[in-house]
């Protein structure tokens, strides 16, 4: 089947993704070099971990909602039907589980502290890590707005003023506090883009605290058709989250923190591409298809979606790879140069995963949300094994390699299932 030529909304979509991701990866540049040069290879290792946590307790809270409101308000306008009783009841949802996630992490912190952010971390900044998180339903709900919207202007408008508080209170209180101020920053750098969300959305919101108590009371509250998505995100976004915690936390015991920083710059250069894709799916492909009712036109748009980010990520990795060394030094520094021999296979499946990720939209879109938790439940798990048996008998390097066995299996295994959507869904016309 010939591919058409890029739409015009495609165009549109993907240059405000360009732009707002080119000042994203700045900040993140900025950042990671910052961490590089102030804190070194352990220290780096640190604040990810760190980043983890702070990314597990967002995102399973109030940003879970984020592709559910998305799907949902893209359906609902399809059809006709006002979306604003949805993005109201998902921001109730989604408030309701950030406060769920921080009494979690209250009553597990004296076991978690020491084996996961070490017995030296300051126990005030961990208590009030989730405080910092508690807006994220708002942030969620103005960039899940503005996609189904197709409003791609104020998308990466909201994105923007994201990255500009943390690239801003990261560098203040990390220069004034070293490491337990950056990490500081990163945490209240959640707090300014939550306000301005919550403004935006507050015409819309009414009493927003009564429907949140009346939504969470309401008997028909667990039937709600958010909970699929709801629940894939917060299994995604758990299972992903606690994973790096765990092949971090094996490198650490099993080689050194210098160790452990190599691997954490390794997943910040394969990292840097997300903003592009997340952002181009979220912001354009998610919501198309979503209101794509023919086969055709389902099937244009995620071959779309799965060869476009292909493409983008494999012209980002072909630069990468020709800039050697100098590109390790110009993001890290000197001391992340062993970081090279594994970076050639880690890009290479990045470029895969980058497809895979196309795909998956896809299957969201036909909210098949199940079918991916088994997808990324198998992954995870032969990637946690691969790395706990390889790296003591291989060195830290095979950790890459079972990223590399797992994602060729992933791709597999959803190159199948959603071809079996697209020839059988009922929902698709011929």
């Amino acid at each position: 089947m010939a591919l058409r030529k890029p739409s015009k909304p495609v165009q549109k979509a993907l240059g405000w993704s360009i732009l707002q991701s080119a000042f994203k990866l700045t900040g993140l540049y900025g950042v990671g070099k910052l961490m590089a040069l102030w804190f070194g290879p352990a220290g780096l290792a640190l604040i990810g971990q760190f980043q983890n946590l702070l990314y597990l307790q967002q995102n399973a809270g109030g940003a879970a909602v984020h592709n559910a409101l998305i799907q949902g308000m893209s359906q609902q306008k399809g059809e006709g039907r006002d979306e604003e009783p949805y993005l109201r009841k998902g921001l109730a949802l989604g408030m309701i589980l950030s406060l769920g996630v921080a009494l979690l992490w209250w009553s597990l912190l004296p076991w978690l502290l020491d084996p996961v952010l070490g017995g030296d971390f300051p126990l005030w900044l961990a208590i009030i890590l989730p405080i910092t998180v508690l807006g994220s339903a708002f942030w969620a709900g103005a960039l899940a707005q503005a996609a189904s919207e197709r409003h791609y202007r104020r998308n990466a408008l909201l994105n923007m003023a994201q990255t500009s508080s943390t690239v801003l209170f990261f560098g203040i209180l990390g220069y004034q506090g070293g490491l337990v101020g950056a990490c500081l920053g990163l945490a209240l750098a959640q707090i300014p883009p939550a306000v301005y969300a919550y403004l935006h959305l507050k015409p819309r919101l009414g009493e927003w605290w009564l429907q949140a108590w009346r939504y969470g009371t309401d008997r028909n509250f667990l039937h709600s058709p958010m909970w699929p998505l709801v629940g894939m995100a917060l299994y995604s976004v758990g299972m992903t989250q606690v994973v790096l915690v765990l092949i971090r936390s094996q490198l650490l015991t099993e080689f050194s923190a210098e160790t452990a920083g190599w691997w954490e710059g390794v997943q910040r250069i394969g990292n840097l591409w997300v903003p592009v894709i997340s952002t181009l799916m979220t912001s354009h492909f998610l919501p198309a298809l979503s209101q794509a009712k023919d086969r055709p036109t389902y099937t244009r748009l995620s071959i779309q979606a799965a060869l476009g980010s292909s493409a983008l990520v494999g012209i980002y990795a072909l630069v990468v790879l020709l800039l050697g060394n100098r590109a390790i030094t110009f993001l890290f520094s000197q001391a992340f140069s062993p970081m090279l021999l594994v970076l050639p296979l880690h890009l290479a499946t990045d470029v895969i995963k980058a497809g895979v990720w196309g795909l998956h939209n896809a299957m969201l879109a036909r909210k098949k949300a199940r079918w991916l938790v088994l997808i990324d439940i198998s992954f995870q798990t032969l990637y946690v094994f691969g790395v706990f048996w390889a790296t003591p008998r291989y060195g830290w390097e095979a950790s890459v390699t079972a990223y590399a066995i797992g994602m060729i299996i992933n791709a597999i295994v959803t190159i199948v299932l959603w071809k079996k959507i697209q020839m059988t869904d009922p929902v698709l016309t011929p």
